[in-house]
């Protein structure tokens, strides 16, 4: 579970993002098998604007996580699966 950290950061590496969806998969990094109801705390910080919008999603059965943003802002991602938790910082370019 200690590769946990490097597969989720490697696997939000390839997060997609087009038409302002960010989206992404969590997996076990030795077995590569999907993380199912992974946590996933989104903080968006709209570029420009004085407020913040947080949504806290679930992985679903084969470890894939989805949501829509509509502005652009600045997205941290903190992912937790048991004691586990890696973190990583996007930008959103409408």
């Amino acid at each position: 579970m200690k590769r946990l950290f490097l597969l989720a950061f490697l696997c939000l590496q390839a997060i997609l993002m087009s038409a302002d969806v960010v989206k992404g998969r969590v997996v076990d990094a030795d077995s590569g098998e999907p993380l199912e109801d992974a946590i996933v705390d989104m903080w968006m910080y709209p570029i420009g604007e004085n407020w913040i919008e947080r949504e806290k999603l679930s992985t679903d059965s084969l470890g894939y996580f989805c949501h829509e943003i509509d502005y652009m802002a600045k997205v941290n991602i903190t992912i937790n699966y048991f004691s586990f938790s890696v973190t990583i910082l996007i930008y959103i370019f409408s």
